[in-house]
């Protein structure tokens, strides 16, 4: 009985430790401060993932060294350790890269027409 008890105890510390996600290592968190002071120099609004699954949105108020603060109606400070992903839409909307690669094409074609015409006569 008492190892059956003993067993119970045992497989309870492992799995509550077995289920826990793992947490980032240092170069994971170097990187996300790189990141935050990026999207705090160009105050960009960033999108965050944590390892808890919470997904914030705001903009980086002040960063330290081992935190920073998320601000969106209200502010929320944050550990660098505590982000599983941050990230920012492009500066540059879809629709107009979109535009700008559309129009670079059709240039070079029309260029290329006119060489090739250029070229017979």
């Amino acid at each position: 009985m008492n190892k059956l008890i003993a067993l119970a105890v045992v497989f309870t510390l492992f799995a509550s430790q077995l289920a826990a996600s793992p947490g980032p290592d240092q170069k994971h968190i170097e990187t996300i401060k790189k990141r935050v002071l990026n999207a705090l120099e160009n105050s960009r609004h960033v999108i965050i993932e944590t390892y808890d699954d919470r997904i914030l949105q705001g903009e980086i108020g002040e960063a330290s060294t081992d935190t920073f603060n998320l601000e969106f109606q209200k502010s929320t400070t944050l550990a660098y350790a505590d982000v599983r992903k941050i990230k920012w839409h492009s500066p540059m909307p879809r629709e107009v890269k979109t535009i700008l690669i559309a129009t670079a094409v059709t240039a070079i074609l029309v260029l290329g027409v006119a060489l090739a015409g250029g070229l017979r006569g």
